[in-house]
Formats: C-alpha cells, sequence, structure tokens
C-alpha cells in the first residue's frame, strides 16, 4: 500500500449516541493492527451528547462539524474530501463491525484498478447462529425496484458467502478507492437519505467500473435507525428511475435461479404488511410516524419480526 493511511472510515451521525458508542466500540475491537485506519465522525448537530462522547476520544476520531440540514450525501462528500486514506469506507452508526470484516473488502477492493464500490453482508441483530440476512448485495425486481438480495434468509446461506460482481451495494457499509469516489463526484447530494448510494454504483458502472460484494465479510446492521430517513422517499424514487430506469437490468430471478435458491420466501404477514405499505393513506400515516425515534424502532422490529419467513 502507497499512501500513509490505508482507508479513511466515514461515519456520518445525528443523535443516537448509544448506538454510535457501541459502533466505534466494534471498530476499535476489530481493526487490523496491518491496516493503517483513520476514522472521521461527522456530527450533524446532534443534542444527546455525541459531540461531547466523540470529543472525549480524543485523537482516536477525527471530529467533522455539520448541521442539522446535512444529508447522507453531504455529510460523506465533506468527509471523502478531507479524508487522508487512499480508499473510503461508508459506515452507518447502526452498524455493529464482527472480526475480520475489513480484509475480505479491501482483498476485493484491491484485485484490479476495474472494481468500483464494494460492499459486504449484513445481518439483522440476534443471536449468533439464528440471526437474518439483512443485505447480500443488491438486485432489482422485473418492476426495476432495488432489493436487498436473501433478506430474511439464514446467516448460514451458502449463496450469500459467495463473492461476486452486483449492480448495487448498500453504503451502510461499502468501500470505494478515494480516486474513484472524486472522479464520480461523490454522492449526488440531489437525493435526501435514500437512493444515493444505489445511484452511485450505477453511475459507477456506467463509467466502467464493477461493484462486487464480499462475501467473506460481515457486519450486523440494525437498518434505518435515524427518524426521518424515509421523509424525502417518494422524490428519491422519481429522480432515481429518471436517471437510470432504462438501464437497470432486472436480475433478482437470474441471481436467485443460478443460486439455487427459492427467494423471496415471504409469510403472509409479510405480503399483508408490504401491501399496506403500498396503500397511499397508511403509506402517508406510517411515513410521518418515520420521522420519529419511536417510529424508526417500530419498523426496525417489524422487519425483524416479518424477514424470519425465510427457509
Amino acid at each position: 500500500m502507497h499512501s500513509e493511511v490505508d482507508l479513511s472510515i466515514l461515519m456520518p451521525v445525528k443523535n443516537r449516541v448509544k448506538l454510535t458508542r457501541a459502533c466505534l466500540a466494534s471498530l476499535f475491537e476489530t481493526a487490523s493492527t496491518t491496516i493503517k485506519l483513520e476514522i472521521l465522525v461527522q456530527d450533524n448537530g446532534s443534542t444527546d451528547g455525541t459531540l461531547e462522547y466523540l470529543e472525549s476520544l480524543g485523537e482516536r476520531v477525527r471530529v467533522l462539524r455539520g448541521t442539522d440540514s446535512h444529508t447522507f450525501a453531504k455529510s460523506n462528500n465533506e468527509m471523502a474530501h478531507a479524508a487522508r486514506g487512499r480508499a473510503l469506507c461508508m459506515l452507518n452508526n447502526d452498524t455493529v463491525l464482527l472480526d475480520g470484516w475489513i480484509e475480505p473488502m479491501l482483498a476485493v477492493l484491491d484485485r484490479e484498478p476495474s472494481v468500483g464500490v464494494v460492499g459486504n453482508v449484513q445481518l439483522f441483530p440476534g443471536d449468533v447462529g439464528v440471526r437474518r440476512i439483512n443485505h447480500a448485495g443488491v438486485v432489482f425486481t422485473e418492476d426495476r425496484m432495488p432489493v436487498h438480495l436473501y433478506e430474511g434468509m439464514g446467516e448460514d446461506l451458502a449463496a450469500a458467502m459467495v463473492t461476486r460482481e452486483m449492480q448495487a451495494v448498500t453504503a451502510a457499509c461499502s468501500m470505494i478507492r478515494k480516486e474513484v469516489f472524486l472522479k464520480l463526484d461523490g454522492f449526488d447530494e440531489s437525493f435526501r437519505n435514500g437512493h444515493e448510494d444505489i445511484d452511485l454504483c450505477l453511475r459507477a458502472r456506467a463509467a466502467g467500473y464493477a461493484n462486487w460484494i464480499a462475501g467473506e465479510s460481515r457486519i450486523v446492521h440494525y437498518g434505518s435507525s435515524t427518524p426521518g430517513r424515509l421523509s424525502h422517499d417518494d422524490q428519491n424514487t422519481r429522480l432515481f428511475f429518471d436517471r437510470h430506469g432504462g438501464v437497470i437490468e432486472p436480475d433478482l430471478e437470474r441471481v436467485t435461479a443460478g443460486d439455487g435458491v427459492d427467494w423471496p420466501a415471504r409469510s403472509w404477514s409479510y405480503r399483508v404488511v408490504r401491501m399496506l405499505w403500498r396503500y397511499p393513506p397508511i403509506r402517508f400515516i406510517l411515513k410521518r410516524l418515520m420521522r420519529t425515534t419511536l417510529g424508526m424502532r417500530l419498523r426496525q422490529f417489524a422487519l425483524h419480526r416479518l424477514s424470519r419467513s425465510g427457509k
């Protein structure tokens, strides 16, 4: 490696100090002694003691200041420009990192210059051995909607342990070389806390890069823990399809058939909830609820329960 810093971890935060503590504690515990890391955390107007906690860590983290209006895209773009690493790792604070998560991702990133964004397997919280998959890459349905591959399946699913090329991966934990990120002009700040990661992946593909999932890298991800996370969902979706609707490959059936996996395996309760979510009056009420901490916690609970329909 030719840089003073191998990898810059970028983490935007706003409140939820308990999640940030747990995430950083797991990061400190799993950091490799052979990989030179720096950790950048941008606080966006927290009022729950988050900033004081970050400052108490001293030189273990570089603390940047944002504002209450900073989005995921804007925060990461600012941190990327300040980062000293040759590679960047976008990391949500509602994650818990497991031993050995860094090396497989960096190994894929270093395979060849054509590698774009590298993601990993993310698991819902739970007891070891019975946890369910939250993300094993992103695939697209027949109507070109992005979905997390094998969500709800058991963590021992062999198809989720494969390192391979994907159209896209989530930025809850993803790596990209800094030069490539800057070449692509980073995240598009037109997206407000949604679809900016898939947009980046598709722009990377259009520029000739291949996105990958590192099947040997695993973390725990609570998912959508920030109040207001879904407030701009409709606008983000419209913008996404305006940009990419004509180039997306509906690959869900191709990927699952190639893996020999019957997915999605959904219970009747999951299907009912999804149907209700698509009903405009109910969606309007639920989206207002999602602007609150209680609403996001209820959503997490529902996702974890409903995803237990995997075979």
